[in-house]
């Protein structure tokens, strides 16, 4: 295995695992404040999802920057 890709692999590996984390901090402070499921956390995650894709595809953006 290279060490560029281990390297690649493991930088992606903590960025997604901050986006969760940032999806279930919302989550939790929500419930933990007003103990209602609140959806639009999910629906504005995959919304800026959708964007950044489009971005990259249409544009050459990279959704890093």
């Amino acid at each position: 295995m290279d060490a560029v890709l281990l390297t690649q692999s493991l930088i992606s590996g903590i960025m997604m695992g901050m986006v969760y984390a940032l999806l279930s901090v919302g989550f939790s402070l929500t419930w933990g404040v007003m103990h209602v499921i609140h959806i639009s956390h999910a629906a504005f995650g995959l919304l800026g999802a959708y964007v950044a894709y489009s971005l990259l595809e249409y544009f050459g953006v990279d959704p890093i920057v």
